[in-house]
């Protein structure tokens, strides 16, 4: 039985600001190249409605690719890769920090935009986590940032309401950023990461605080092809002047906005709303990427290429003022 060894190796990726970043150690990094989708075992596949509407391929060497043909009318098609284990990708025992990347293939940029899309929500790219046997796009449990078919992006942390009215059920908290400042989604646009940043760890709550707290950032980074300039986006850092009270997590002193009844940005939700949002990955959650087109919305299919995926748990604020935010890693095996 092999066993997974992960180095950090290097610093790349997201370019979020000095005061933004956090010193980061490795949890796994998966490069989608070892021929085999599920990586012996490290991974599970699923599919949304239809099998043969959907399409896994990860040759040697990479990328992965998931492919979604057409949907039929009224409905939604979509495949998903999904860890197996469920304590490497849970913010409720650790900070989590997950990025995607697109691969260079022959070398050309990809990008992790819905391919042939152009409509709001006409397809997506999801990367986030969910309570075992859920996923991202249905369940009550889950938290996902995700880029659509007209280049917006948007963050969705869904989970069991207890204090609902008139009787208890799902609630959500939503984020949209469409248009500026996201780039423009032009032919050369490439998006080549996309990130989400979860904190409802014991280590993430303020000291003294007697609410609850769970911390949320997400972001991408992207490249104009044609003149090779590139360029980023971290959602919090955009929403700086809400000081959410306070502004940086102490378990990591990464810029993030807290959700919290004591948060002028979230003052509408309540501490027991708060503490069963925590509540649903309390026993365990799964990392996932997935890949959707909705024919509800003009769908024409999607194909999207990933080339490799971190899951990294920042280290503690005090052993590090600056650090890395999407880590080039390497992945070590042995026998």
């Amino acid at each position: 039985m092999r066993r997974k060894m992960f180095a950090l190796v290097g610093a790349a990726g997201l370019a979020l600001s000095a005061a933004s970043v956090v010193r980061a150690a490795t949890t796994f990094t998966e490069n989608f190249n070892s021929g085999d989708v599920t990586d012996g075992g490290v991974w599970s596949t699923g599919v949304v409605s239809n099998p043969s509407n959907v399409s896994f391929t990860e040759p040697v060497g990479g990328p992965l690719t998931i492919g979604v043909s057409g949907a039929a009318a009224g409905t939604t098609e979509g495949g998903y890769i999904q860890t197996t284990s469920q304590s490497t990708c849970n913010p409720i025992t650790s900070p989590l920090l997950m990025t995607v990347t697109a691969p260079v293939v022959n070398n050309v940029q990809q990008s992790l935009l819905p391919s042939a899309n152009t409509n709001f929500n006409s397809a997506e790219t999801m990367l986030g986590v969910a309570a075992p046997g859920q996923r991202l796009d249905s369940g009550p449990a889950r938290a996902y940032v995700y880029l659509n078919g007209g280049g917006n992006l948007q963050f969705s942390l869904e989970f069991f309401d207890p204090t609902k009215t008139p009787t208890p059920g799902n609630n959500f908290v939503n984020q949209g950023v469409f248009g500026s400042p996201l780039p423009t989604i032009t032919p050369t646009t490439a998006i080549t990461s996309m990130w989400i940043y979860l904190d409802g760890s014991p280590q993430g709550q303020p000291a003294g605080a007697t609410y609850s707290s769970f911390w949320i950032d997400f972001g991408l980074t992207y490249v104009d092809t044609s003149t090779n300039s590139t360029g980023s986006f971290d959602w919090a850092v955009d929403k700086q002047h809400y000081a959410a009270n306070p502004y940086t997590d102490p378990a990591t002193g990464k810029r993030a906005l807290n959700i919290t009844s004591h948060s002028p940005y979230f003052a509408s939700y309540s501490d027991a709303q708060i503490q069963s949002m925590m509540s649903e990955f309390a026993t365990g959650a799964v990392g996932e990427l997935e890949v959707l087109a909705n024919s509800n919305n003009g769908s024409a299919g999607n194909t999207v290429s990933f080339g490799q995926l971190s899951v990294v748990t920042p280290e503690p604020a005090s052993l590090s003022v600056l650090a890395i935010a999407g880590a080039a890693l390497l992945r070590r095996r042995r026998a």
